[in-house]
């Protein structure tokens, strides 16, 4: 257990504050101009490789730039209203989907009884998978699913993406899913998209489009094609599902952990909230697609998903569900972001994955947020001190109890494997 502290201000001179606001315009300014950079060189260059480290440098840019114009604003915020008191946790505003005002946590709806968080009935959600030219690649994630249980509850819909592929890629839907309608999605091709990153955002707009707008899912479950699945994977979302219904501070279910390697990760029922977006195969309800819907970036530099965790302010101070097991394996050496023998294949080599059967998930009320904060409170008031960061390290997977460590910086933390440098784990700041 790591606990990130955050620096408050205590300066509020407006000279201080007009400072701030200049160097977070030229923070502003020197990231645009490595973007326009970094752009026209991937444009220009018909290398893949340069393109992939080209992309590389830009999503380190870009996070960079993220994180200190994050620390400026609130530097700046905390300047202005020094004159209040500080709000505490359970204070917290979130973002409302429409209109992008802070909402007081005290207008959050009361929290039902565990009985009343029953699973999620049919005909509400639809099951998306998303996928590209791979037909090896869909057919194992087309079998994985039609494992599944609970599947005559959904809705199912193949989206595809690219003209030339589109016959061998229904082929295989028609040969995998003869015991279930599967719906095929097309996207019509836009030549003027030329780099992946922006391909592929693209296609995911237009698969949650038809999600929600088209088909009119209440709910959509998106699944991309290089993934297999747990036994309980469908059983994990449908348990899962009214918690997107009765807690507006949950935006989203992902079966995916970032850190979830088999040497640390054992508990299979035990899940948490994040305020990182985990992604490979998760869950949104139409309200929040409504949101996000005139957002959508249509270039984001560094991937859509990125852009998610980073560039949508409505979901700064909301959480997404994940699993401590992940419910998902990724399974593909082929892909844009995953090739055999790189440093990411050989992390996803390490990740543990659920084999719970079917059913066995049950009460999830414990995530609802009145809920989830005093248990994390709790969680750091009864955590023992370590002395140091290598004190952590040793103890990780070894016991049932909690060390806490504060740090200042989250990159202090990159040294603690197994455990990437990824705040795949962090709920306000611990």
């Amino acid at each position: 257990m790591v606990v990130a502290s955050r620096r408050r201000s205590l300066c509020s001179a407006s000279s201080f504050q007009q400072t701030l606001l200049i160097l977070l315009g030229a923070v502003l300014l020197a990231f645009i101009t490595a973007l326009i950079g970094l752009y026209l060189a991937i444009s220009e260059s018909d290398d893949p490789s340069h393109e992939r480290a080209a992309v590389q440098r830009l999503r380190r840019a870009h996070s960079a730039t993220l994180h200190a114009m994050e620390r400026a604003g609130r530097a700046v915020k905390s300047a202005v209203h020094s004159t209040k008191p500080p709000l505490s946790s359970s204070e917290r505003v979130f973002q409302s989907s429409s209109k992008a005002q802070a909402v007081d946590a005290a207008q959050v709806a009361p929290s039902p009884s565990p009985s009343k968080l029953e699973a999620l009935g049919g005909g509400r959600a639809g099951i998306v998978i998303v996928a590209h030219d791979r037909t090896d690649t869909l057919a194992r994630c087309l079998d994985s699913l039609l494992q599944q249980p609970d599947l005559s509850l959904f809705r199912l819909a193949v989206s595809l993406d690219h003209a030339p592929s589109f016959d061998k890629m229904e082929a295989v839907v028609r040969t995998s899913s003869s015991r279930y309608q599967v719906n095929v999605w097309k996207k019509p091709d836009d030549p003027k998209q030329k780099v992946p990153v922006a391909k592929i955002a693209a296609h995911f707009r237009f698969a949650l489009s038809q999600s929600f707008e088209v088909a009119k899912f209440e709910f959509a479950i998106f699944i991309e094609n290089d993934l297999v699945l747990a036994p309980d994977f469908l059983w994990y979302f449908r348990i899962t599902a009214p918690l997107l219904e009765h807690d507006p501070s949950i935006w989203c279910v992902s079966s995916w952990n970032d850190n979830g390697f088999s040497e640390i990760a054992s508990d299979e029922r035990k899940l948490f909230r994040t305020d990182y977006f985990p992604g490979l195969g998760w869950m949104i309800r139409n309200d929040t697609w409504s949101m996000l819907a005139p957002l959508w970036s249509s270039f984001p530099s560094t991937g859509w998903d990125h852009w998610i965790r980073h560039g949508v302010p409505q979901l700064r101070y909301r959480d997404c569900v994940a699993p401590e097991v992940p419910r998902s394996k990724h399974v593909d050496t082929k892909g844009t972001n995953v090739k055999a023998g790189s440093g990411i294949y050989k992390l996803l080599e390490k990740m543990a994955f659920s084999k719970l059967p079917n059913g066995e998930l049950h009460d999830v009320s414990y995530l609802l947020r009145d809920r989830y904060e005093p248990y994390m409170q709790k969680v750091l008031q009864d955590a023992q001190m370590a002395p140091n960061l290598e004190s952590l390290r040793d103890f990780v997977g070894q016991s049932d109890s909690n060390l806490a460590q504060p740090v200042a910086n989250p990159k202090e933390i990159k040294g603690l494997r197994p455990l990437p440098p990824t705040p795949g784990h962090i709920f306000c700041g611990a």
